[in-house]
C-alpha cells in the first residue's frame, strides 16, 4: 500500500480520501520503470492539476510529485517524457499569488530555473517562454521574488538576453520588468546587474515590445515606483534587507552609461516605448544636483541633449504633464539649469502655451522654478513676460499647496526685481501688471486659506502697503 493511502483513517472527508487514492494510484505508475505508465501518470496530472485547484494544493503539500517530475527531467528517460514532465512542472504553479509560499515550499522555483535550460529539440524556445511566464508570477509576490532572486534567477534570465530569438527577448525583458518591480523593492544589489544587460539590449535591439519592456524595468531600477501595483498575501515573512537610497541608485545608473540610449528613444514613433522612456528621464530629475547635472551634460547617441528631446516631444504634442514635470524638477534651486532652459529656443514659449491654454499646473511649476532659479537681472524682463498670467491664475488654486506655494514664490521674485528697477514715478511696474492680471485679486482670496494665508498676508502687506488684508 503506497504510504499516501496507508494513513487514510475513518473519519477523513470523503473527498480528502479520494484525492489521497487518486494520487496515490498516478505516483505508483510515476515510480514505475514503464514509461507509457509514466507518460500516462503525468498527463493525468496535468489535467488535475489544471481541472482542480484543490487537488494541485494536496498534491503539492504531498511533497511526493515535485521530486518524482525532477528525476525524471535529471534522468535517462525519452525526451517527449522529459518534455511532458516539464509541462507538469509549469502546470503545476498556477496563476495565483495565494499559493506562492507552496510553490517555494514546494521547491518549484528551483525546477523552474532548470527549464530555462530545456534541451533544445524543437521546442525548447516555448518550455523556455513558459518557465520564464512562471516565473514571473512567482515574483509577482515580494517574498517569491526575493527568493527566486536568491535561487539566482536573474542570471538566468539575463543569459537569455543574448539569443537572438525574438519571442524570447520579449518574455525575458518581460520577466525581468517584474523583477525589478514589488513593494517592497528587491535588494538593490540583486538586481543591479540587470542595469547593464538592459543597457546593451535597449542600443542594440528594434524590437518594440522588447524596448517598451526593457525600458519600464529601467525606469523602475533606477528608483521608479509602481503606484498601480497591488500587494499579495502570503503568510511568509517578507525577509530585510538594506536599504538603498534613491541618490545611490540614480549613481548606479550614471555608472552605466545609461542616458545616451534611453534619451534617444524619447524620439521613438510608438507611445508604447516612449512612455516608459520619459518616466525613466523624470527618475533620474529626482536626484541630486550632482545627478541632475550629469543629465544635462549627457548626450543621446545623435549629439543632442535632454533639453532637445524635452523639447521635441512638446512639439509633438507627447507626454507633455510629464515633460513639464523634468523641467520643473531640472530647473529647481539651480541657476544654470534654469538659464539653460531659456537658452533652449522656444522651450520657455512652449510651458507657457500649456500653462494659458490647457490649465496644466506643471507647466506652471516648470516656468515658476525657474524664476525662483535665477539670479541674472538680464532673463527677468523675459521671464515676466512669459510667467505673470499663468503663475497668477495658479493663485487660485488653492487646493494645490505645491503649485500655489512655487506661484508666491515666482511672483515674490519678480516684485523684488520691481523694487529695484523701479519707473520714473517711483512704482513698482511690476505690481501693476500682477494686479492688471488679476493677481491682486487672487492673493486677497488667498488670505482666507489656512496653509497659504500668512504668505499671501506677507505679500500684500509689503507690496500694496495701501490694502487691508484683515477684512
Amino acid at each position: 500500500m503506497s504510504m499516501l493511502t496507508s494513513g487514510a483513517a475513518e473519519g477523513l472527508p470523503v473527498n480528502f480520501v479520494g484525492f489521497q487514492q487518486t494520487l496515490s494510484s498516478i505516483v505508483e505508475d510515476l515510480e514505475s520503470q514503464e514509461e507509457e505508465k509514466k507518460m500516462w501518470a503525468i498527463q493525468k496530472l496535468r489535467k488535475l492539476f489544471n481541472d482542480d485547484v484543490t487537488f494541485l494544493v494536496h498534491a503539492l503539500e504531498s511533497g511526493i510529485v515535485v521530486p518524482i517530475l525532477d528525476e525524471i527531467l535529471r534522468g535517462e528517460d525519452s525526451f517527449a517524457l522529459k518534455l511532458e514532465a516539464a509541462k507538469a512542472v509549469m502546470d503545476s504553479i498556477p496563476d495565483m499569488m495565494e499559493l506562492s509560499d507552496l510553490v517555494i515550499d514546494s521547491k518549484l522555483v528551483e525546477l523552474l530555473l532548470k527549464l530555462l535550460h530545456f534541451p533544445a529539440e524543437g521546442c525548447h524556445e516555448n518550455v523556455c517562454e513558459e518557465a520564464m511566464e512562471k516565473l514571473g508570477i512567482v515574483a509577482l509576490s515580494p517574498v517569491g521574488r526575493d527568493y527566486a532572486l536568491e535561487c539566482r534567477a536573474l542570471d538566468g534570465l539575463l543569459e537569455i538576453l543574448n539569443s537572438n530569438k525574438i519571442l524570447l527577448l520579449r518574455k525575458a525583458t518581460q520577466t525581468i520588468l517584474v523583477f525589478s518591480r514589488g513593494k517592497p523593492k528587491a535588494p538593490f544589489e540583486k538586481v543591479k546587474p540587470a542595469i547593464r544587460a538592459l543597457r546593451d539590449l535597449v542600443a542594440s535591439n528594434v524590437d518594440q515590445e522588447v524596448l517598451r519592456n526593457a525600458c519600464w524595468a529601467l525606469y523602475y531600477l533606477s528608483g521608479g515606483i509602481d503606484k498601480n501595483l497591488k500587494g499579495s498575501c502570503t503568510s511568509k515573512k517578507i525577509t530585510s534587507h538594506p536599504v538603498v537610497s534613491r541618490s545611490d541608485i540614480i549613481s548606479a545608473v550614471i555608472e552605466e552609461d545609461v542616458f545616451p540610449v534611453l534619451l534617444k528613444l524619447l524620439e521613438h514613433p510608438s507611445p508604447s516605448v516612449v512612455t516608459p522612456a520619459i518616466h525613466f528621464v523624470s527618475s533620474i530629475c529626482l536626484g541630486d544636483d550632482s545627478q541632475k547635472e550629469e543629465l544635462m551634460k549627457a548626450r543621446g547617441t545623435d549629439g543632442r541633449d535632454v533639453l532637445h528631446y524635452l523639447s521635441g516631444l512638446l512639439d509633438r504634442g507627447k507626454e507633455e504633464r510629464m515633460v513639464c514635470q523634468c523641467i520643473a524638477y531640472i530647473t529647481l534651486g539651480s541657476c544654470p539649469r534654469a538659464k539653460a532652459v531659456f537658452d533652449a529656443a522656444g522651450l520657455i514659449d512652449r510651458l507657457r502655451h500649456l500653462a494659458e491654454t490647457k490649465k496644466m499646473d506643471v507647466a506652471a511649476t516648470a516656468i515658476a522654478n525657474a524664476i525662483i532659479g535665477i539670479s541674472d537681472e538680464s532673463y527677468i524682463n523675459e521671464l515676466v513676460d512669459c510667467c505673470i498670467g499663468p503663475l497668477c491664475d495658479y493663485l487660485d488654486v488653492f487646493g494645490r499647496k505645491i503649485i500655489c506655494t512655487i506661484s508666491l514664490k515666482g511672483l515674490e521674485n519678480i516684485l523684488e526685481y520691481g523694487e529695484k528697477h523701479k519707473g520714473p514715478d517711483g512704482t513698482n511696474i511690476y505690481s501693476k501688471r500682477i494686479e492688471e492680471a488679476g493677481g491682486l485679486k487672487n492673493l486677497k482670496g488667498m488670505c482666507c486659506s489656512l496653509t497659504m494665508g500668512l504668505e499671501a498676508d506677507k505679500i500684500l502687506c509689503k507690496y500694496w502697503p495701501v490694502y487691508d488684508t484683515s477684512w
